[in-house]
């Protein structure tokens, strides 16, 4: 598993710039990236040794990210939208004492578990 936590952005898909070698997030893969309140979000996903990681960043520029609110539960391999000032998210596996299903939504104001 090659897990890094390089940025790199491209203007016209041909010629790429890296924008940060080293991310303040760990090196992970099955992970979410999308675009929510001009800003790039990282969501979920899982690194070295199958850590699955419930970690959320956002940066406005991929080269400086913050912290944010995680999800309710570690996990990867899922999708997510933005819609009406929120981010929902479904789908997706989790490993915490077995393998899981998780389907959550998550939005600006708070984290709710949909069943």
């Amino acid at each position: 598993m090659f897990c890094v936590s390089q940025v790199w952005w491209t203007a016209d898909g041909a010629v790429w710039t890296c924008a940060t070698s080293e991310a303040a997030f760990t090196g992970r893969q099955d992970f979410v990236l999308l675009v929510f309140s001009g800003q790039l979000w990282l969501l979920g996903g899982y690194g070295r040794s199958f850590y699955y990681t419930k970690e959320v960043w956002a940066s406005a520029d991929g080269v400086q990210w913050a912290a944010q609110a995680p999800l309710p539960a570690p996990m990867a391999t899922f999708a997510a939208v933005v819609l009406n000032s929120s981010i929902l998210t479904t789908g997706g596996v989790s490993y915490t004492s077995g393998w899981t299903t998780v389907t959550v939504e998550y939005k600006t104001v708070g984290i709710v578990l949909l069943k």
